[in-house]
């Protein structure tokens, strides 16, 4: 073993998450390794940002360089079906500068996420790209170091070496390097698995205005009301779009990722115009997500935790997969702190960021599946009645619990109900909020019913992307 140093943490995974807890770790005086499996800038899906953006980002410092790299402004989003559509703008919650319009980012992630990881750097963080972590070491079941390879000057034949630390962050993304070593702790979310998402970029001759008006995020429905495409600009003559299938419409299917996706866009309104324009080129393979909504049951142990999409990921109709990479980055940057400054470590912190992560994918998966219920509409998604029709209990408990938060919301002033959606929306976990409360006894209520924590245990493999 030839690197037996020791630092404070190592973290596996160089995206928001990972440099995010990098950097503000770092500013705390801890000394951070971190090493990323490829050589940035690379391709990564995930280019819309909700508003909850503006605050990491000045919290980490990049906010005013974001400006100089170049993003679209998100100012709302259009919903397209085959017979109608409409528009809706972001209201004040989402401001970043008095001065200007609500709005949030959509940027290439090949862009954003370079600027973190220099940012880490920067903040003095040990940072090695190129450098893959075959698997974490125990000691009992104590996580203490990592075994990796170099792959930055030998790709075909790297020697293994090794580093130590007193606690491992799993940052690694859907590969989930330590859901592999900690049996039965990663399982697929039963609410919203088996979908296939196909994507990649395109450029062409056409260009992206970036006015007040503008709604350049465009949701696009198909008529069965199940599946859908997103369209996000995320330059002047690049967009990204991608098409989201039910398990329904990929049975049975034979074509490649390429041949799916063009017969589903065909389908499409707006995309299926849009496809047509003859200088648009594919900037890259298609690539694929599968089975992608899942989540943990622990997001800690002894000497290790998870944090981003190591921990868990909720389907993207809601653009909240940064938002809570960023958000749940944050809380264990001040759990991990705490118990790396005391003589005699006190976990009350990590066990609060444990209960935190949990509640923020059960809140946001039961909000994902009442909006798919609801044939994704927003209208329907907000009826009560509409909602009731469908729903399915476990005991008396949870309808009684239904109505009552729900009571809750319908007597509140406008004002105070989109308060309410806007903390659901921006991952901020308060007691006394009912619309949070009634999604996590929804969410608690369908667990029991299906009791399928134990039975539906997946291996992270199933999550790696897929490629033609």
């Amino acid at each position: 073993m030839k690197d037996k140093k020791q630092y404070d943490v190592i973290i596996i995974g160089g995206g928001p998450a990972g440099t995010t807890c990098a950097t503000m770790l770092s500013r705390e005086g801890h000394e951070v390794l971190l090493l990323e499996k490829y050589k940035f800038p690379r391709f990564h899906i995930g280019e819309s940002i909700t508003a909850f953006g503006a605050n990491a980002f000045k919290k980490l410092g990049i906010y005013g360089e974001l400006k100089q790299i170049g993003y679209v402004k998100k100012k709302g989003a259009e919903f397209i079906f085959q017979e109608k559509s409409y528009s809706a703008y972001f209201n004040k919650s989402f401001q970043n500068e008095s001065d200007e319009l609500p709005w949030a980012f959509q940027m290439a992630r090949s862009k954003l996420d370079l600027l973190l990881l220099e940012n880490a750097r920067k903040s003095g963080a040990t940072i090695l790209e190129q450098h893959v972590v075959k698997r974490v070491l125990f000691n009992g079941e104590r996580a203490i170091g990592i075994e990796y390879k170099d792959l930055s000057k030998d790709a075909i034949n790297p020697p293994l070496q090794y580093a130590y630390a007193k606690w491992i962050v799993d940052a690694s993304g859907q590969a989930g390097m330590i859901n592999k070593q900690v049996e039965n702790n990663c399982y697929n979310d039963f609410l919203l698995n088996k979908k296939l998402a196909i994507f990649n970029h395109w450029e062409g001759d056409f260009e992206i205005t970036n006015t007040d008006e503008d709604v350049n995020f465009k949701f696009c429905i198909h008529e069965n009301r199940r599946d859908w495409a997103w369209y996000i600009p995320i330059d002047k003559n690049i967009v990204s779009i991608g098409v989201v299938l039910s398990e329904e419409s990929i049975k049975n299917r034979t074509e490649g990722l390429e041949g799916v996706f063009y017969k589903y866009a065909e389908q499409l309104p707006f995309i299926s115009d849009f496809l047509k324009n003859p200088t648009l080129k594919p900037i890259d393979k298609f690539r694929s997500a599968r089975d992608y909504s899942y989540r943990c049951k622990q997001y800690y142990g002894d000497g290790w935790v998870l944090v981003g999409d190591s921990a868990g990921f909720i389907d993207p109709i809601f653009s909240t997969g940064l938002q809570i990479a960023f958000s749940s980055a944050f809380m264990l940057v001040d759990a991990l702190h705490e118990v790396l400054s005391q003589k005699s470590p006190n976990y009350s912190k990590l066990k609060a960021y444990n209960r935190n992560v949990n509640k923020l994918y059960k809140i946001n998966s039961m909000f994902v599946y009442l909006y798919y219920l609801s044939g994704l509409e927003f209208e329907k998604l907000w009826s009560i009645s509409h909602m009731w029709k469908y729903l399915k209990w476990s005991g008396l408990k949870y309808p009684v619990l239904f109505f009552w938060y729900a009571l809750q919301i319908r007597i509140a002033s406008k004002k105070q109900a989109r308060i309410w959606g806007d903390e659901v929306l921006f991952g901020i976990i308060k007691s006394q909020n009912p619309l949070a409360n009634l999604l996590l006894a929804l969410s608690e209520n369908y667990e029991r019913l299906q009791n399928r924590r134990a039975k539906n245990v997946i291996s992270r493999n199933q999550f790696l992307e897929m490629e033609v």
